[in-house]
């Protein structure tokens, strides 16, 4: 698998529109049109408004990610190749046959924990937390999930990110804000590193004056959890939407994944953090951590 630097050029782009039934649109907070993919004869096409329109194969048997970007006037390579990583890359693999998620991952002495929720549960706030008490970061915001066939191990597929906090948290934590922290090209690998086994997912409930709990879902439960924060480049095609459904399946009957709900506010962050961590030390150590 090799994740190629991403090639900027002019592009003969298609019309792509928000109002069109065939392709899948992504809306934003103030409910326009932020992303729009389509597949267009030999081309899978990605748009983010106002960014850039990105072009890959629609196929790529050694799962190799080559794509070219056209940007939008006035916008920097670097924001471009940061969202090339952090929204294309993703994808792009969920269309060669991996499986793509919203969230955050560690790496720990049991394998990757995943942190998945829905915007401002938290996840990257936690995420920073509990690298500085020595748990590495292996992704933020795209997870690439490989959920093999049956006898082989689900694993996270790391790629080049950079963990993008919030200002509250920023401030809170003493660190770069969002907006000023981009993955560069120099600091992305052509070759991925090796695939890291999920001992775990948990799913973050951030909740005003609730209490802190952590509960293991049921593999029915944890099937509709690991639906709502998949993320899919198209349901058009029906044997891959057949093949994801089967590999959710799976997912959900093999990773353990757990609920945890904790109180709203950055005074309770280390209930949290800690909650966490006695789960990390409840799951059986795997000695399979990739980070130095």
């Amino acid at each position: 698998m090799e994740l190629h630097k991403l090639t900027i050029a002019n592009l003969d782009q298609p019309e792509l529109s928000a109002d069109d039934p065939d392709a899948t649109v992504w809306v934003g907070g103030e409910t326009k049109p932020d992303i729009i993919a389509k597949r267009v004869g030999e081309w899978c096409w990605f748009r983010i408004d106002e960014l850039a329109t990105y072009r890959f194969p629609p196929s790529s048997p050694d799962l190799s990610v080559a794509c070219v970007a056209e940007p939008f006037e006035d916008r920097s390579a670097g924001t471009v190749i940061d969202a090339y990583y952090r929204s294309v890359v993703p994808l792009a693999l969920q269309v060669y046959g991996l499986e793509a998620m919203h969230g955050t991952a560690i790496d720990t002495g049991a394998g990757a924990i995943a942190l998945c929720g829905h915007s401002h549960a938290g996840k990257t706030t936690l995420t920073y937390a509990l690298s500085r008490r020595g748990y590495p970061v292996l992704a933020d915001d795209g997870l690439v999930i490989d959920v093999a066939s049956s006898g082989a191990r689900v694993a996270l597929q790391p790629i080049p990110f950079a963990l993008m906090i919030r200002e509250y948290s920023a401030e809170h934590f003493g660190t770069q804000v969002r907006a000023k922290v981009t993955v560069s090209e120099d600091a992305a690998p052509t070759v991925t590193v090796a695939p890291v086994p999920l001992a775990a997912v948990v799913r973050l409930s951030r909740e005003k004056d609730a209490e802190l709990g952590v509960a293991r879902l049921s593999p029915a439960e944890a099937f509709r959890v690991l639906l709502d924060h998949c993320y899919v480049f198209s349901l058009d095609d029906v044997g891959r939407k057949g093949r994801m459904m089967a590999a959710y399946l799976r997912f959900a009957n093999t990773v353990p994944v757990f609920t945890l709900t904790y109180p709203d506010g950055l005074e309770h962050l280390d209930e949290a953090v800690a909650a966490i961590e006695r789960l990390v030390g409840e799951l059986p150590a795997q000695a399979v951590s990739t980070s130095p």
